[in-house]
């Protein structure tokens, strides 16, 4: 007999409500299409959209409309979920995978809404019936996983229960706003143009370009300058960042008086509520030619002032010097709770037998911080192509002589799209394109660290 405490149950469930869900996505009436052309009252199965079988094929073509496609991607996923079921170790990735297939599969249904403005349709009780079994499948994911690792036998589910709970909406705000829109990545493959005032519209009409919307980013001149820019001022962000971070945490949570630690603890963190705008603004009355503190200073010490806006050579500076002073506050955060959170017996143990606090510090913080370090630095690698935009454009006061150091690929894709240059379709592709290689990143550096230290990883 099935036992219903077990996670394994819920897993044969969740493969056989999966399989019932491709066959109704694929075998019974999705959409109900009234009139296009010639043909009447047109009922619409999941299997002829995927086989371009609808006989509309024609009528689509002409309007670049491509929903089997998108449907072939829909069921590819839902298999992909299927096959993820069997894994000995039991993740949540069917739950993704899910939560993709039925926005897909409603992508590619509603083409038919699109032909003209005449055309009225409606979706039918296949439809609902599929991503009704799609919700029941990511709830039999959800409790297959936590069983499986929270051992409810023991009582540890319920212990846990409270914490779950407080996880609800954070899950629930990443898959209305992080998952099911993640069918726009569609657009990075067409060239997105005005043909109405709804936005399905303009996206089912708009012609495909493939891979087209990615050349352009290869084939500027700038491709290398501004790829070299993006890694390197991350890498030394992240590794100055990292040491920073640390120095300023250690450093707080080594003064004694509360107060004094929580007066220097506000002046490091306040940076960060600053916007880029009055930043920007700040650093003009540092540097600005005639009247800013540092020529100020340098004349007055008989030195020649700099033209600080037409000497590229200091930005890199002076860029890692503004990201540390604006971020590093902020970052110490993390860093401060986890040493709040050692145990203070092994700081006792160490002081009785002889350690001063640096060794206390060097022999016992540090390699506590290791942890929380190491996952935050894969986390940060996993941005490594994107670009504080604020600071790179912003900081420059728009000196056209700051562009070679300046030029990074969030500054090139603003610029090129409000010159007109680019789509929006372009700019899809370029996120897509930073998205994929930052995932790749974060899994090229957890399986790294997993050679190192197998007990840091992230995954």
């Amino acid at each position: 007999m099935a036992d219903p405490t077990s996670s394994k149950f819920y897993w044969r469930l969740l493969q056989i409500v999966l399989l019932i869900a491709v066959a109704s996505l694929l075998l019974a009436p999705q959409v109900w299409v009234n009139k296009v052309g010639d043909a009447e009252n047109i009922v619409i199965s999941g299997y002829q959209v995927l086989f371009a079988s609808t006989g509309l094929e024609p009528a689509l073509q002409a309007l670049a409309l491509d929903p089997h496609g998108i449907m072939l991607i829909s069921v590819v996923l839902l298999g992909l979920a299927f096959l993820f079921s069997f894994l000995p170790k039991k993740p949540f990735y069917p739950l993704v995978f899910i939560i993709l297939s039925g926005a897909f599969a409603a992508l590619a249904l509603i083409h038919f809404e699109w032909f003209e403005r005449t055309t009225r349709s409606r979706m039918l009780w296949g439809f609902w019936l599929y991503l009704g079994l799609s919700f029941f499948a990511i709830v039999l994911n959800i409790v297959g996983s936590g069983l499986e690792r929270l051992k409810v036998r023991t009582g540890e589910f319920k212990s846990h229960m409270s914490l779950l709970m407080m996880l609800a909406p954070g899950v629930l705000f990443l898959i209305i706003f992080a998952y099911l829109p993640m069918p726009g990545i569609l657009l990075s493959f067409k060239n997105l143009k005005l043909h109405g005032q709804s936005i399905f519209e303009n996206f089912f009409k708009s012609a495909w370009v493939g891979m087209g919307n990615f050349r352009f980013i290869f084939a500027t001149p700038d491709a290398l300058t501004m790829t070299t820019n993006t890694v390197l001022y991350n890498l030394t962000f992240i590794a100055l960042g990292l040491l920073a971070s640390v120095g300023i945490a250690v450093g707080i949570t080594e003064i004694s008086n509360r107060r004094t630690a929580k007066v220097y603890q506000t002046m490091y963190f306040l940076p960060f509520f600053l916007s880029w705008v009055v930043v920007s603004y700040l650093t003009y009355a540092l540097l600005q030619d005639r009247h800013g503190v540092i020529n100020t200073l340098l004349r007055s010490w008989g030195r020649d002032p700099i033209n600080w806006y037409a000497s590229p050579q200091y930005w890199p500076f002076i860029f890692v010097i503004a990201n540390l002073w604006k971020y590093a506050g902020n970052g110490s955060i993390i860093y401060m709770a986890t040493i709040v959170g050692m145990d203070a017996a092994l700081f006792e143990a160490a002081s009785i037998d002889g350690a001063g606090r640096a060794r206390q510090i060097w022999h016992i913080t540090l390699p506590l911080l290791k942890p929380t370090a190491i996952l935050l630095t894969i986390l940060n690698i996993g941005r490594i192509f994107y670009a504080d935009f604020g600071m790179f454009y912003l900081l420059k006061q728009g000196s056209g002589l700051l562009k070679n150091v300046s030029m990074v690929i969030d500054v090139y894709v603003y610029e090129a799209l409000s010159k007109g240059t680019i789509n929006i379709g372009m700019v899809a592709a370029v996120a897509l394109y930073q998205s994929v290689v930052g995932f790749v990143l974060i899994l090229l550096t957890n399986w790294i660290v997993s050679k190192i230290s197998p007990d840091n990883t992230l995954l």
